[in-house]
């Protein structure tokens, strides 16, 4: 059962990157002059129309599989309070591994290739690619068709949630950001397995990545250092750790509640 799912899983990944070279093919042939936002938004949308067709021939209804049922207002409360609490928590991480020297020169060149990536276009467009589309893009590949495969066939709960999060990582190609989203992808499928809805782990991953890019805005604009001291940041990640128990304490409810 595991091979045949892990078999699943490779497909997916396999076609995400075919559809991906595709795109980039199509650019090079027509001279197009495609942005890295752009060329990412149409590779995922390449990549759904195969999917719905693949799912569809195998009579597989993508909406069960992917889990798209109704969101409660509470749910998406609490799915953006623990996206904020997150945020909070990784960024006081972040400037805490910043003061280590085998560490700083990852975290910088992840923070430089976001700014070129913010300032190679239109915030408009930034914002539509980072906030809208790859929190629906993205849960539905990894937290929908992949952890969606994973619970169908049964594999162990936190066998799949590990899984599905280092893919997640992976797919990033960035050391520090890999590291980051491999967490995110951790809560975000935690998110969806104790609510039953993909909605609220759309809507946790906007939220992260919102206040992410704005986070990013705000240090490229920044006249001045402003930085806190090492024990500034210690006592902000204890605080977000505090602050985490609230919502956590809230889905793990909700899925008791869901149980029964």
């Amino acid at each position: 059962m595991i091979l045949s799912t892990l078999k699943e899983v490779v497909k997916y990944i396999g076609l995400l990157l075919i559809c991906a070279v595709v795109m980039s093919i199509i650019a090079l042939i027509f001279n197009i002059d495609i942005s890295e936002n752009v060329l990412y938004i149409g590779t995922f949308a390449l990549f759904y129309i195969f999917v719905i067709i693949y799912l569809k021939r195998r009579k597989v209804n993508i909406l069960d599989l992917c889990n798209f049922r109704k969101v409660t207002i509470k749910d998406a409360v609490f799915a953006i309070m623990l996206a904020i609490v997150f945020q909070f928590i990784v960024s006081a991480i972040g400037a805490i591994l910043d003061s280590v020297d085998k560490i700083a020169p990852y975290i910088k060149e992840y923070e430089n290739s976001m700014q070129n990536l913010i300032g190679s276009e239109k915030i408009e467009i930034v914002f539509f690619a980072i906030v809208i589309a790859a929190p629906f893009f993205e849960e539905l590949m990894f937290r929908g068709l992949i952890f969606g495969t994973m619970l169908v066939n049964q594999m162990n709960i936190y066998l799949a949630a590990v899984l599905q999060a280092l893919l997640f990582g992976l797919i990033h190609f960035d050391l520090y950001q890999g590291a980051v989203t491999f967490l995110m992808g951790i809560f975000s499928a935690f998110v969806l397995y104790c609510t039953n809805s993909i909605w609220n782990s759309i809507v946790f991953h906007a939220v992260f990545n919102f206040f992410g890019l704005n986070g990013l805005i705000y240090e490229i604009n920044k006249s001045t250092e402003s930085d806190l001291p090492i024990m500034g940041y210690i006592i902000m990640l204890v605080i977000g750790i505090t602050l985490m128990y609230m919502p956590m304490r809230y889905f793990l409810k909700r899925k008791l509640e869901i149980k029964n």
